[in-house]
């Protein structure tokens, strides 16, 4: 198990609900609290052009709400460097992967098809109202809280020195096994979001327990465990210099053609590569490239790509619903996701009704946009 993880043996959840379908895209990952102690440099909401949009934006905390939340003291296990308590106060912010992740594909499905696990403390005295209110304005059903004595939501301190980003757990996110998912409204999803702090090894240890257990045939998609050091390797490896791209084509096409991805090689590698876009390969139908949406002089509507990959992630199972599993028009759906997530710092601004709008603009009228331009 990564050590970065707390073990959670069981799950307390207070949205489970009987008659509820399984979701389409359930995520294992985190939905967290970041708090920046350089105030200067916390999440601050772009002030988008969106006339019609009445939502607010993502929660930012004054420093008396900070100080209801009694952050804890930072872990031995803790993977960041250690930081000093002589910071400013800091302000914070809703995060992580699975918060990200859900978000990308909300903007093309129904919330009642998506949820995660958030765990908080109960009757109150974890998460504040006003956090609460950001998340269920995606819809309330997403949010699985997981409440239970000891339990609380996981938080993150971020501290900045110069150019160096320096993070820190200070409540770990949970270790989820199939055990503890059986009972929870994400038990039965077809899609299974997993990223970090899980490792390939945390990965493969969740497979084989799925596969042996008899009562259940909850089989989700998910990376298999061969596959997945492999795409990590590539991920930390490739910068987004156009130089490299035709270094990222010939590995992509040694790992569809050569080793096979899936079981009977008719897998599907994506590759994220920032502003080169996204690279996507199957066996049958070969090798095709995405632009970034934000590509040539837009680039400068890229403020930060901070849940840029997870807000992609959920826009691809998205489009692999939408589209009767085509894996490169998925590609299309994941890159209008992470235009959304890129274009402010902190979560997209919402717009519920009376058509749900995301900064301003319609998820339909970017794919419409993107496809003309590859038309």
């Amino acid at each position: 198990m990564s050590p970065y993880i707390s073990d959670k043996s069981k799950v307390h959840s207070s949205s489970a609900d009987s008659t509820r379908r399984p979701p389409i895209l359930a995520s294992i990952g985190t939905v967290l609290i970041d708090a920046f102690e350089c105030p200067v440099l916390a999440p601050k909401v772009k002030t988008l052009l969106c006339p019609s949009t009445t939502s607010q934006p993502a929660h930012i905390l004054s420093q008396d709400e900070i100080q209801s939340t009694d952050l804890a003291q930072s872990s031995d296990c803790s993977p960041a460097v250690a930081i000093s308590s002589d910071a400013s106060t800091p302000q914070v912010a809703l995060s992580g992967g699975a918060l990200y992740a859900l978000i990308g594909a909300r903007m093309w499905l129904a919330s009642n098809e998506l949820c995660t696990l958030v765990d908080r403390a109960p009757r109150g005295t974890d998460v504040l109202p006003e956090l609460e209110e950001d998340l269920n304005q995606f819809g309330s059903g997403m949010w699985a809280w997981n409440e239970a004595e000891g339990t609380r939501m996981t938080r993150a301190r971020i501290r900045y020195d110069g150019d160096i980003r320096m993070y820190q757990h200070v409540v770990k996110p949970p270790h989820r096994t199939v055990s503890c998912l059986l009972d929870t409204p994400l038990a039965g999803a077809e899609y299974l979001h997993i990223g970090p702090p899980f490792s390939p090894e945390d990965l493969a240890e969740f497979l084989a327990e799925l596969t042996q257990r008899a009562d259940t045939e909850w089989r989700p998609r998910i990376p298999e465990p061969r596959g997945a050091p492999v795409l990590l390797l590539l991920s930390n490896v490739f910068s987004s210099e156009a130089s490299l791209k035709l270094t990222i084509e010939k590995l992509v096409r040694h790992l569809i053609d050569d080793i096979g991805v899936g079981q009977h090689g008719d897998g599907v590698v994506v590759i994220r590569s920032g502003k080169l876009g996204a690279c996507v390969a199957t066996r049958l139908g070969g090798l095709e490239w995405f632009p970034a949406y934000f590509s040539g002089q837009l680039e400068l509507r890229v403020m930060d790509v901070t849940g840029a990959g997870n807000a992609f992630l959920g826009g691809y199972v998205a489009g692999l619903v939408l589209s009767n599993a085509d894996a490169y028009e998925a590609a299309l759906y994941a890159t209008v996701s992470a235009s959304f997530v890129v274009e402010q710092i902190g979560l997209p601004i919402f717009s519920p009704a009376p058509t749900e709008l995301w900064n301003g603009d319609q998820p339909t009228h970017r794919l419409r946009d993107l496809r003309s331009r590859l038309s």
